[in-house]
């Protein structure tokens, strides 16, 4: 047993950029979760990557109190 074991991990903080091509593989009026959108991209060859960010420079603005108060913030 190790006390108070280290753990490291990547974590989804919720925001998307997403090309204008990408789009083309949803059909008018499916329903799609968002993995099964990015599944689909993969099998379409489009690129997905990552962006990672240090865990001290993010911010939760997941609550709109939360987004106004941080939105001029510099990053």
């Amino acid at each position: 047993m190790k006390e108070k074991p280290k753990f490291s991990y990547n974590a989804n903080t919720g925001f998307y950029v997403i090309k204008k091509d990408c789009l083309k593989v949803l059909k008018k009026e499916e329903h799609l979760n968002f993995n099964d959108f990015l599944l689909n991209c993969q099998k379409q060859n489009k690129k997905i990557g990552i962006f990672e960010i240090n865990e001290n420079r993010w911010t939760d603005v997941g609550q709109m109190k939360e987004y106004k108060k941080n939105i001029n913030k510099q990053v």
